[in-house]
């Protein structure tokens, strides 16, 4: 594939089969991938000890993108959770440390 000089489309269709052969690379579903990349991001927020309260849209973004994949269903709402919390009268700082076991778990 590097030798392709501004490929088309059907060059690249052509040869990224082999390629992926070749590098021994498989395909994953966006359901998959998009677990994969909520998984790192809260491992991220856990290890920098940031606020996950301000990556509640982060979550939520990604479940968009991904088509509202169902892997990562329970995130993708907890925005909107959060809210429901705070208008019942929790504290922001019981919503934080229930996030974080949240995310805690699953990140594992």
């Amino acid at each position: 594939m590097a030798a392709l000089v501004q490929p088309t489309y059907f060059e690249v269709a052509e040869v990224l089969p082999r390629a992926k052969a070749e590098l021994e690379l498989k395909e994953i579903s966006i359901g998959e991938g998009a677990l994969r990349v909520a998984q790192k991001i809260a491992r991220e927020i856990l290890q920098s000890g940031d606020d996950p309260l301000h990556h509640l849209r982060d979550f939520e973004s990604l479940w968009f993108r991904s088509n509202y994949a169902h892997e990562i269903a329970g995130l993708g709402t907890l925005y909107e959770d959060v809210l429901v919390a705070q208008s019942a009268g929790r504290s922001d700082e019981e919503i934080r440390e229930e996030l974080i076991a949240f995310l805690k778990d699953f990140a594992k």
